[in-house]
């Protein structure tokens, strides 16, 4: 069965279309530069900030780009070529509309005003963005499916192979079938069923709940927007690299359905309908905006292993670097928990508290030489819900500490800023292990380390824990 490559067929075209969808990609890549640009005139301090404006940088750089190559297939007069060009082009259309959703989505959960009594308002927004994701997903989904349907009748006519055929359609199917599962994931993460009995039922939802925190990488955030950006960057480079490239080819190759241009004929459907999905799965998936600690109106999980109440959600708490006006607010917060960290740790003696300046200036001493790390959980009205260091930095390795206010214990505070320093350790620091020592009585430490990657590796020594038998856990950075 020969190839004709006349694009003699009735249908939709994506290279007659090709000079409005420049234009869309253009309008699009100019509403991102004006975003970035008012977002860069404003003082990023927080790292979801940062990342936000990356990905949104990425859906510049997607649909910039994306609107190069269309503008590529409307001069284009040879019909595979212009075709092949055209399949490319709607790939990177797809990549820059989800990069679009996934920028402004984590963008307004950083500036969404927290806390309980807006705990309504959260939940709506996160439905919002749930909605907005499933549906920006079936539109790339189609436009794929769409655009490669008529590719493959543009470059075999009317001789397209049924086994071809039934692979487009069961990728349709399977993308559609993975767009509910996800969004039950994200709109019923505990739910999975109400008619199993009680006991299969409680098997399924831990089950559910692993999935679910698979798919939403909930555990490991931060990497996975990192992640998102970089692959994003890849898929649309490569894209425009090998577009680039065929469109200084001969015709004629194109005209005689040489071999190697059959070659790129079936690589290119391969490579825009299985290589995005690397990266469409990051930003739709795994770049999920936070909204709270939980997704809004479930259960948060507890650093008891129990569930919080229903409705939590994080009211801006930001790990900062420790700096010297945060002394007041670290004091207070020492104080105010002193009673109950004593309750589990050792205390730490009223010398502590007598000479806490000179304390908190020799660790912001250490800070600066690069001996620790200090971080302090900071809320929307200044005080402190809680304390994360990083110390005995050697060769990579570091020690982790870390405490949080009574009136959050118990709400996934500690095991989300846990994974968070984590994040911060490798990124930022440079560190490749962390170890941290808890009494075996702290059951509740335990888990959180355990949440947070952690494993135990052996004894503690009692002199570490105020006398008490303990044990070191410790966690590989580099493992992710």
């Amino acid at each position: 069965m020969g190839w004709d490559v006349t694009c003699s067929f009735a249908g939709w075209s994506a290279v007659t279309s090709a000079q409005a969808n420049a234009t869309l990609a253009g309008v699009l890549a100019g509403f991102m530069l004006n975003g970035i640009i008012v977002l860069l005139s404003r003082n990023l301090e927080t790292f979801r900030q940062v990342r936000a404006l990356g990905l949104l940088f990425a859906a510049f750089v997607a649909l910039g780009l994306d609107s190069y190559l269309f503008g590529l297939v409307t001069g284009d007069s040879v019909c595979g070529r212009a075709w092949t060009e055209a399949m490319l082009a709607a790939g990177l259309l797809g990549m820059g509309a989800v990069a679009i959703i996934a920028g402004f989505g984590l963008l307004v959960a950083e500036y969404v005003p927290r806390g309980e009594e807006r705990a309504e308002s959260v939940k709506m927004l996160q439905v919002l963005f749930n909605v907005l994701r499933a549906g920006v997903a079936a539109v790339v989904l189609a436009l794929l499916f769409m655009t490669s349907w008529n590719y493959l009748y543009a470059v075999r006519g009317n001789s397209v192979p049924t086994w071809a055929k039934l692979c487009l359609a069961a990728y349709v199917a399977v993308g559609f079938l993975a767009v509910g599962f996800v969004c039950a994931a994200a709109f019923h993460p505990e739910q999975p069923s109400n008619a199993l009995t009680r006991t299969w039922q409680a098997v399924a939802q831990r089950e559910w709940q692993k999935i679910s925190a698979k798919l939403t990488g909930a555990d490991h955030a931060a990497p996975q927007v990192s992640r998102a950006i970089y692959f994003s960057f890849g898929y649309s480079i490569l894209s425009v690299i090998a577009a680039s490239f065929f469109a200084r080819t001969s015709p004629r190759p194109w005209d005689q359905a040489h071999p190697w241009v059959i070659a790129v004929y079936i690589a290119t459907p391969v490579w825009v309908l299985v290589a995005s999905l690397v990266p469409l799965f990051l930003l739709l998936v795994r770049c999920a905006p936070p909204f709270s600690y939980a997704a809004a109106g479930s259960h948060a999980s507890r650093s008891d292993g129990h569930s919080a109440p229903s409705g939590y959600s994080r009211p801006v708490p930001e790990l900062q670097r420790l700096r010297a006006d945060h002394a007041p607010a670290v004091l207070a917060f020492e104080l105010a928990n002193r009673d109950y960290f004593a309750a589990s740790i050792s205390d730490r003696g009223d010398e502590f508290f007598d000479q806490f300046a000179e304390r908190h200036s020799a660790m912001l001493a250490e800070q600066e030489a690069g001996l620790g790390a200090y971080y302090v959980l900071v809320a929307e009205d200044g005080s402190i819900l809680g304390r994360f260091n990083l110390y005995r930095f050697q060769d990579g390795t570091a020690e982790l500490g870390y405490r949080v206010a009574q009136h959050v214990a118990g709400r996934g505070v500690a095991t989300a800023n846990v994974r968070e320093l984590c994040w911060l350790a490798a990124e930022r620091h440079g560190l490749r292990t962390l170890r941290a020592a808890t009494a075996r009585e702290n059951v509740a430490s335990g888990q959180v380390l355990a949440k947070a990657g952690f494993v135990p590796v052996g004894p503690a020594d009692p002199a570490d824990l105020g006398g008490k038998p303990g044990t070191w856990y410790q966690r590989d950075l580099a493992a992710g």
